[in-house]
């Protein structure tokens, strides 16, 4: 099992905990950055191609994740029928 395989049962499984695992994850199932964070800001924005939804997430203090962020990426996974090559 890749790492990336990994990341997407720990989101489904409500285990994923870290910011870097969150942003790892959400590009590699073609999630876009739409917006650079403003100077001082640490909200990322992304875009999936053709969706007209988005992604905003918040890093909290010692790197960790918002909860409902990680199912937000799964509600839109979901949604968009995503997956995960296997490598």
């Amino acid at each position: 099992m890749s790492r990336i395989e990994k990341l997407l049962l720990a989101a489904r499984e409500g285990r994923m905990t870290n910011f870097s695992d969150l942003i790892i994850l959400t590009e590699a199932l073609g999630f876009v950055r739409s917006t650079a964070p403003k100077r001082g800001s640490h909200h990322f924005k992304y875009k999936y191609p053709g969706w007209n939804g988005f992604l905003n997430y918040q890093i909290l203090p010692g790197g960790q994740v918002k909860k409902y962020q990680v199912r937000q990426l799964m509600k839109a996974v979901e949604s968009l029928n995503l997956t995960i090559d296997p490598e």
